[in-house]
């Protein structure tokens, strides 16, 4: 049974009806969050209004939304490599025979993680992702009664010629070895093995440049073994933030100051192990050497469900064991909000900090998950998945250049 779950303050019954916006004046608009309900429902056609405000209608209906955190309680476990992998005597054999290449590193206090989950409703899959910690993850990945060749070679098809990317690779490849998810150096490739194409490109809204490992390019793509179906993953959104900064209000008045944070994981997908038998599909090309990739990679189509099955357990713990409430997540982002009163000392960046943030930031510290402080972030207004949210205003807008 779940403790502090009672904790959580009661949903928000609410109802938000925002008038036809012109169109010269779309980007521009805010969408203001109501303290309470005072006007009676009325039917607005949303497939008439600017498209980024769909998700931005408060109901009185009293639903809960179901978070990140809850949907654990009901996530299948994740998969080990199926049968046809574990058996297959030629993987094997290259594993056994490199073991050096193929390193499950894992950075998680898993004593830690295992007890702070012992009171978790879905068991099962608290072992399994417990197991890909220590034995490292397979991505639903189906490759039975594939006519493959022992080796498939994608990395011909990169075409690296300008010299700032190949520095730039050369630069990447320095620091995933440091980093120790890229193996050191080999030149020939045994029985098993799949290279997987490397590409340079622009970092978005910087002018850095970003690595691309390409799972979806080549025959026997990475990406072909896995349906799309077994790939979806839950996002928190701002109606869920939205829904609990009107409770708030309804709770405490409009009067009292709040501020919004947002605490991020550093490297959050690479920080994950991948099991030994999907390494060997991880190989790249560098200058003429080959390197097993050793960890998660954005690039690959179940990468995403793995990082947030483990980080949906981490904010579990979280809201349901540390009492941390109404904490929400995109991607490697969580978020939420507290009373610009309430603030802690966190001592390892030697600063005062929303109480709830440095409270999550303690956790993360417990379990070994990383952070940076430069990504710790908090404000009122804060922008929070591409829109400005305002909890003492009470308006989501979105900039002209959004």
């Amino acid at each position: 049974m779940r403790t502090g779950a009672q904790t959580q303050p009661p949903t928000a019954t609410t109802f938000m009806c925002v008038p036809n916006v012109p169109m010269e004046g779309m980007l521009q608009a805010a969408v203001a969050l109501p303290v309470r309900s005072k006007a009676p429902s009325c039917n607005v056609r949303w497939e008439h209004q600017p498209r980024f405000i769909h998700d931005y209608v408060w109901s009185d209906v009293k639903m809960l939304d179901v978070t990140t955190a809850l949907v654990m309680e009901t996530t299948p476990p994740v998969p080990e490599p199926p049968q046809n992998e574990l058996v297959n005597i030629e993987r094997w054999n290259t594993i056994s025979s490199r073991p050096h290449l193929f390193c499950v590193t894992m950075l998680i206090n898993i004593h830690c993680f295992r007890e702070m989950l012992a009171s978790h409703p879905n068991q099962p899959l608290v072992k399994s992702v417990c197991k890909g910690l220590c034995e490292g993850f397979w991505p639903w990945a189906v490759t039975d009664g594939l006519d493959a060749p022992s080796i498939v070679d994608n990395a011909v098809l990169q075409k690296l010629k300008d010299p700032s990317h190949l520095c730039f690779i050369e630069e990447q490849r320095d620091e995933e070895i440091r980093l120790g998810r890229f193996s050191e150096a080999f030149t020939m490739l045994s029985p098993g093995m799949t290279t997987i194409p490397l590409w340079v490109v622009p970092k978005p809204h910087s002018d850095k440049s970003h690595l691309v490992v390409d799972h979806s390019a080549g025959d026997y793509s990475l990406n072909s073994f896995i349906s799309s179906d077994d790939a979806g993953i839950h996002l928190d959104t701002l109606h869920a933030l939205g829904k609990a900064l009107t409770c708030v209000r309804s709770r405490f008045g409009a009067g009292v100051p709040l501020v919004l944070f947002k605490t991020d994981v550093s490297q959050a997908y690479r920080r994950l192990p991948m099991h030994p038998l999907w390494q060997l599909h991880q190989i790249v090309a560098i200058c003429g050497s080959h390197h097993v990739d050793n960890n998660n990679n954005f690039s690959n189509r179940g990468a995403g469900q793995l990082w947030i099955t483990f980080f949906g357990l981490v904010l579990w713990v979280a809201v349901f064991v540390k009492f941390v409430c109404d904490l929400f997540t995109y991607v490697d982002d969580a978020f939420s909000w507290e009373f610009a009163s309430e603030v802690s000392f966190y001592h390892p960046y030697k600063k005062f900090m929303p109480t709830k943030q440095a409270c999550l930031l303690t956790l993360f510290d417990d379990l070994g998950v990383p952070h940076e402080e430069r990504k710790q972030i908090l404000g009122s207004p804060l922008q929070i998945i591409g829109f400005n949210v305002d909890p003492n205003t009470m308006t989501i807008t979105m900039s002209c250049e959004a």
